[in-house]
């Protein structure tokens, strides 16, 4: 058994990546079902369904396409808005450019374009999942944002190449 705050710390951390890892941790921690669903902006949803449609069905509305779905069937509820938010804008892959797993849209939506973008995204996914991806914000429980600030929690492994 530890017996330093630090080696009981290190242990706690482990133990709780350890259940995070198996994909039931958040159901089993209990973090984020105790939250309030968070509202959808309703307008921004609108407004982003407008840019998701030209920008974004051709890699992510193909069934077995080449880039994962982006709703509930999908994992970008897996990222927090700030990890989403970069994706959106800078890609992913080779630095956003012509051979990008993904490229960047920053220039054509902006920065008020990528946050409907999100919102859309989000008013696509169940209640349960929004508070799930809530806790990944600013403001859910800081144990969680602990684990998950590294990269590698919260990202599947194929989701971003390389360093962030």
């Amino acid at each position: 058994m530890p017996t330093s705050p630090r080696m009981r710390a290190a242990a706690a951390l482990v133990a709780a990546a350890a259940a995070l890892g198996s994909g039931a941790g958040l159901i089993a921690a209990g973090l984020a079902l105790t939250r309030d669903t968070p509202a959808v902006d309703a307008a921004a949803a609108a407004r982003g369904a407008a840019g998701h449609a030209a920008l974004c069905m051709g890699c992510h509305g193909v069934p077995g396409g080449p880039a994962p779905p982006l709703d509930a069937a999908g994992h970008a509820w897996r990222h927090s808005d700030a990890q989403l938010a970069r994706i959106i804008a800078l890609g992913i892959g080779e630095a956003g450019g012509k051979d990008a797993a993904m490229p960047g849209f920053a220039a054509q939506l902006g920065r008020n374009g990528i946050a409907d973008q999100i919102a859309y995204l989000k008013s696509r996914w169940p209640a349960e999942l929004r508070r799930r991806q809530a806790v990944l914000n600013p403001g859910g429980e800081a144990e969680l944002r602990a684990l998950l600030a590294d990269p590698s929690r919260t990202l599947p492994g194929d989701c971003l190449p390389g360093p962030p």
